[in-house]
Parts: C-alpha cells; sequence; structure tokens
C-alpha cells in the first residue's frame, strides 16, 4: 500500500513538470546589470593593481583589481553610480575625472546589459618638504607644519587643514601622498615634550646640564626674560602661524600648485615671535545682576555669553561677561577675555596687530564695535551693550502655488552678522511656522537668508535647494521701504517694522555647453555661476551655482532667480578655483548672461585652460 502510494505520488510531480506552472512573483529572479573595467596610471594608461574600486549609488560595492588592473561587478542592481578608485600613493579618483578633483560622470546601469568598457585612470600623489628655523638659521624642532586648502566658512573666505606635519631634529618635514592641486602652507612654533621634559626650552638656567641633549638643542637663544617654557617668546610677544615665503598675513600667502609625482622642495618657513599689545576698556549698560541670596556676598556673576574654552590670548576668569575679538582677515586668531560683571571692565593681554571686531553676545543680542590694533596698546574703549528688539517675519508667495511645493511655513530664515564674526554663536532664529519673529535684534548689519532656497555656504559648494524647492525662489525680501535682498539688512529698530519675504514661483533655468578654441565641447568641464555684480556675491548665494558638463559637454542648471550672472567654465584647475579672487578677477574670461522669470536661456561658454 505505502509502495502504490508513493508511485502515485511520483506520478502526480512528473505530471506537473511536463506541464509547468508560473511561479508566484516573489519567487521570480530579478534581472541585474554588471559592470567591469580597468584602472590604470592616468598619464600612460598603465594597468594597476591592487586599486580599491568603490561602486555607489542604488547599492554600494568594492572589489580590489587583479594584476591586470582589471575589475569585475556582477549581479548589480540597476540604476545611476559613481564609480571611485583609491590606493596608496595616489590620488582618489573617479570615473570621467579629466584631473585630480574633477568632475566625474555617472555610469548608468541597465538590466540585463552588461557594461564592459569602464576605464578609471588615477594620478601618483606629490610632496612639499622643506625646513623650518628662526632668525639666525637654526633648526626648530617640534614646529607644526600644515598644508591649507581654500574654503568657506559661514562666508568668509578661510584655509582647512588638508595635511600637517611635525618637525624632526633638523627642523625638515615633509609632507607626502598629497593630491595635485593649489595648496598655502603655514608654520608655527610649539612647545613639545620628549620623556616629560620640554624640548626647545630657552630659559633652562645657563650651565644647567641637566638633560643637556635636549636643553643644548634648541631652537631659539635670544637673550630675555620671563619667557614661556618651550617657545622663547617674551612677555609681550607670541608665535603666530607664518605662511610660506614669509608673512604673518594669510592672504599673503604664496600658492603652491603641485604636479603629479612631484617633491616640491625648499618650501622652507622663518619663525620668529612677533610683538603683541594690551586692548582694555570697558562694557557699559550693563544688565542688571539678580539680588544675591541673603547673606551672600555681593551680587552674583552673569552668565558668560560664550560657551567654556579659552583662545590664544584669552584672559581666563571665573564669572563676568565673555567678550570676543574676531578679526577683519580671514587668516587671523580669535581672541576671549572675560568683562568684569559689576564694572564691565576687560582687558585682552596679546593681540597682535590688525584690524578686529569688538564683540559680546547675550542673549541672543549682538553688540559689536571696529577696533585697529597697530602699534600701541588701546586703551579706554567705551562699548555699550545693545538692547534686542524683536522683529516680525511675514512670508508670502506671490501667485499660484506650483504644484508639489512644500508649505512655506517649512521655510527658516536665518540672519548673519555682516561682517561674519568667524567663530561666534549662531544668532536666535525665528521658530518656523505661520508668523515668525526674529528675536533679540540689535542694531547693526546682517546678511539673511531663506533657507533651503536662499543659503549660507559653508564648504567650497553653494548649496543647491532640493528638488521639491526648484520651482520657487526668494524674489523680494524688504523692511519698510527698503530692498534688503541684495545688499543686505541695515537694522535700526523702528515702531512697527516688518520684515516682508515674497516668495517667487517661475525660476528660470540656463542650459548651454562649453567649446573649447576650435568649438568642441568638453565633457566633465566645472562650471561656477554667481551674480554679475561683485556688490551682490556675498548677499545672493542664491545665484551661486556649481556644475558640470556630460559627456556630450553640455550642462543645465534649474532653479535660478531672475538677474545678470557670469558664467565660467574651466578645466585642470582645483575644485575650490572659484574661491581664489585672482581667478575671477578678469571678467572677461566668464560669459555674461541674463535670466528671464520662467525662461530657458541658452549659452556656449569657452572653457578656462591652466597655464602650463
Amino acid at each position: 500500500m505505502k509502495i502504490l502510494s508513493s508511485l502515485a505520488l511520483l506520478s502526480l510531480l512528473l505530471a506537473g513538470a511536463a506541464s509547468p506552472q508560473p511561479l508566484p512573483a516573489l519567487a521570480q529572479s530579478v534581472q541585474t546589470a554588471s559592470l567591469q573595467g580597468v584602472a590604470v596610471l592616468q598619464s600612460n594608461g598603465q594597468p594597476l593593481s591592487k586599486v580599491y574600486v568603490d561602486l555607489r549609488g542604488p547599492t554600494s560595492l568594492s572589489t580590489t583589481t587583479e594584476e591586470d588592473g582589471k575589475f569585475y561587478f556582477p549581479n548589480v542592481q540597476p540604476g545611476q553610480y559613481h564609480l571611485y578608485a583609491r590606493r596608496e600613493g595616489y590620488a582618489l579618483a573617479e570615473y570621467g575625472q579629466r584631473w585630480t578633483g574633477g568632475p566625474g560622470q555617472l555610469i548608468a546601469l541597465t538590466a540585463g546589459q552588461p557594461v564592459a568598457d569602464i576605464q578609471v585612470g588615477l594620478t601618483l600623489t606629490a610632496v612639499i618638504s622643506g625646513r623650518i628655523s628662526d632668525l639666525n638659521g637654526n633648526p626648530v624642532t617640534g614646529a607644526r607644519v600644515r598644508a591649507m586648502k581654500t574654503s568657506i566658512q559661514e562666508n568668509r573666505r578661510t584655509l582647512r587643514v588638508y595635511q600637517e606635519a611635525i618637525t624632526n631634529e633638523l627642523g625638515e618635514y615633509r609632507l607626502y601622498w598629497m593630491a595635485p592641486g593649489r595648496y598655502y602652507v603655514s608654520a608655527v612654533v610649539q612647545p613639545w615634550q620628549v620623556n616629560s621634559q620640554v624640548v626647545n626650552n630657552p630659559s633652562a638656567p645657563v650651565g644647567d646640564t641637566t638633560n643637556a641633549g635636549l636643553s643644548t638643542s634648541r631652537s631659539v637663544s635670544r637673550p630675555t626674560t620671563n619667557k614661556p617654557i618651550g617657545t622663547g617668546a617674551a612677555d609681550d610677544e607670541i608665535y603666530v602661524p607664518v605662511y610660506f615665503p614669509k608673512s604673518i598675513d594669510g592672504e599673503q600667502g604664496a600658492p603652491i600648485d603641485l604636479q603629479p609625482g612631484v617633491e616640491f622642495g625648499n618650501v622652507d618657513i622663518s619663525v620668529a615671535p612677533v610683538r603683541t599689545y594690551h586692548v582694555r576698556g570697558t562694557l557699559t549698560n550693563l544688565p542688571t545682576p539678580a539680588t544675591p541670596p541673603q547673606g551672600g556676598g555681593g551680587a552674583p556673576p552673569l552668565p558668560p555669553a560664550f560657551g567654556g574654552g579659552g583662545a590664544r590670548g584669552g584672559a581666563g576668569g571665573g564669572g563676568g561677561i565673555q567678550v570676543r575679538l574676531t578679526p577683519d582677515n580671514w587668516f587671523g586668531s580669535v581672541y576671549n577675555a572675560s568683562a568684569n560683571a559689576a564694572t564691565g571692565e576687560f582687558d585682552f593681554p596679546k593681540v597682535v596687530t590688525g584690524g578686529y571686531t569688538l564683540y559680546t553676545f547675550i542673549e541672543g543680542t549682538t553688540t559689536r564695535m571696529p577696533v585697529e590694533v597697530r602699534n600701541g596698546d588701546i586703551e579706554g574703549i567705551t562699548m555699550p551693550l545693545a538692547t534686542g528688539v524683536s522683529l516680525p517675519v511675514k512670508i508670502t508667495l506671490e501667485g499660484e502655488p506650483p504644484k508639489n511645493l512644500p508649505d512655506l511655513t517649512l521655510l527658516n530664515v536665518m540672519l548673519y552678522r555682516d561682517p561674519t564674526l568667524i567663530g561666534a554663536p549662531a544668532m536666535n532664529a525665528p521658530g518656523r511656522g505661520a508668523a515668525p519673529t526674529i528675536p533679540n535684534l540689535s542694531p547693526g548689519d546682517y546678511r539673511i537668508y531663506i533657507q533651503p532656497l536662499l543659503n549660507p555656504i559653508n564648504g567650497t559648494d553653494p548649496l543647491t535647494p532640493p528638488a521639491q524647492w526648484q520651482s520657487a525662489y526668494v524674489k523680494s525680501i524688504r523692511l519698510g521701504e527698503a530692498e534688503v535682498l541684495n545688499g543686505g539688512l541695515k537694522y535700526s529698530p523702528q515702531a512697527d517694522q516688518v520684515l516682508e519675504v515674497v516668495i517667487g514661483t517661475n525660476p528660470g533655468t540656463l542650459e548651454g555647453q562649453v567649446l573649447n578654441d576650435q568649438k568642441q565641447a568638453i565633457p566633465s568641464a566645472a562650471v561656477v555661476l554667481f551674480a554679475e555684480t561683485p556688490a551682490a556675491r556675498i548677499t545672493r548665494t542664491d545665484m551661486f551655482r556649481v556644475s558640470s558638463t556630460d559627456r556630450a559637454g553640455k550642462f543645465q542648471i534649474k532653479g535660478l532667480p531672475p538677474g545678470d550672472y557670469k558664467v565660467f567654465a574651466w578645466e585642470g584647475l582645483d575644485k575650490d578655483a572659484w574661491l581664489d579672487p585672482d581667478f575671477v578677477r578678469n571678467e572677461s574670461r566668464g560669459q555674461s548672461v541674463h535670466i528671464e522669470e520662467g525662461k530657458t536661456q541658452g549659452v556656449d561658454v569657452p572653457i578656462i585652460s591652466p597655464v602650463r
């Protein structure tokens, strides 16, 4: 009986196999794509092994090249992908790049269609080397040397550290595996220790032979007294970064253009302490301290205006109103001090020459004034603390709302002080909603941002509004009769003021192609667009856009506010080249374009190639 049952079951299974039925949808296999390519040396096409290849898109995959430089990704989910390649001693590369740091190209993978012709080129890294010495030519051991690249912090051009090194006992340093590109180099003396002994300690007593190998190899030997341990600076001196070749003003630093596989030597810097001065003054119009508890010893200290932690030149102190000096240039140092809560007196003891903004920040209200430190102590500054006033904001939409446009209550109004105070606490932002209000706003100059349509810049690229917001733009910002969108807000409190923001709903589009002198289209070229009027380039960050051309040398930029623009395109330059004032100083290299509301403007842009 059991045998018969088994035979019957087998017959049924065979019958089913003879007439196959469709599998359920979940059981069907999903068609995938595949990608195959090779990693090579960009300069000569030589295949490179042991290269890490990363595929980034709807899914992320990694592999390593074989001896012949080839790599293979089977069974990849279809979609648009970026492909990156990296190996020690070579700069990070992306498929489609025509130079290190340039824009790459997306790879489109379609189900069932293998891609087998991908080639990604890697470039050799470079080296910066040199020697740090004092004014007598003696080596400075333990100096901190930094290679930096340009960036933007709170809409101000600044430098970000790319790599740093510490000098050896000969004062020598070497910065290696540097991607080709433009750098600035600085050096500064710092105390350091070996086996708990301070090295470069010129204050060791004469004749003291304790740990003679360290104390006699000091790098600074000028006779003076009361020097801080390990620096050689007198009480009225400090060490500040010196920018290659020999300036404490970073604006005067000479750029170093690194080429692939090259050692750029003799980047030598001489360091020395610089004279400093006091900046003393008094805050007036102080807030009234709270009544002390019964039996207390006087008025309690007011809460500090800034968070804890000091800066070079800080006065320290336990309680009081924190005040700060922030530099006008983009390389300077920030100084902190503490004003007496009862008298308002403050003292910055070690300030180098330069232009500064003196300010304090209490409960969201900023009080500020300019200060120039030149050839002596600054005495008797008086700065009355400002009283903040609330400023209502009204945001309206012009015309019919575009389809799928987010609610305007999601827009975020943000103010930056003008000029921007590097490192300052953020101003109190108005809450989002139907009737936001800017709280505690003091008199002064400000830049206004309406995020995500009009954004501050931090980094090397401006922020492009998200896709759902690209059918809108900031058309107007008015305070009373004054239009403040282009020139910034000059705020002086008056009765019944309202900051009125109008959102336009019909932005323009720019499309075009990048051409060389032979009128040939250039793929993977960098494209930068910004306001034609230099005065508007700080406030109208919504007119800044960074893009690139596709394989056909074409580009398209959507969601542009109407107005006059300048568009540049280049190849072979650093990604952050547009941050360099020298790059845009020659306006003839850019193409002027006018964007009209709701229209698409076409333009041919000449390519800018580096001078070799």
